[in-house]
């Protein structure tokens, strides 16, 4: 059991420090809670990791909702309609799409 968790760990890591370097290569650092990763890493109290957890997932929410917001607000200024920018985003609604791109 405690070789699945670690290696279940391993895996959420991995993809964690894929997404916190995608967010600093797009400048969007400022967005991420700047140790929140480390003391994720390094604290061996489960109710600390458990709380960089929460930290880590906050920040790369919201960034994953700016980005959203940004991509919306391209193909708008690419001269696509709501309609368009909704079925590009995963066959949302064009009222969502205008949603997106106003960071709701």
């Amino acid at each position: 059991m405690t070789g699945t968790i670690i290696g279940a760990w391993r895996i959420v890591k991995s993809v964690l420090e894929q997404v916190v370097a995608y967010l600093y290569s797009h400048g969007m650092r400022d967005l991420l809670e700047g140790d929140a990763l480390h003391r994720l890493d390094t604290a061996n109290d489960p109710v600390e990791r458990y709380k960089a957890l929460g930290t880590l997932e906050a920040s790369v929410t919201l960034a994953l909702k700016a980005e959203r917001q940004r991509i919306a607000l391209e193909l708008r200024e690419q001269g696509k309609t709501w309609r368009e920018i909704g079925r590009l985003l995963g066959g949302v609604t064009a009222q969502r799409a205008e949603q997106i791109s106003k960071g709701m």
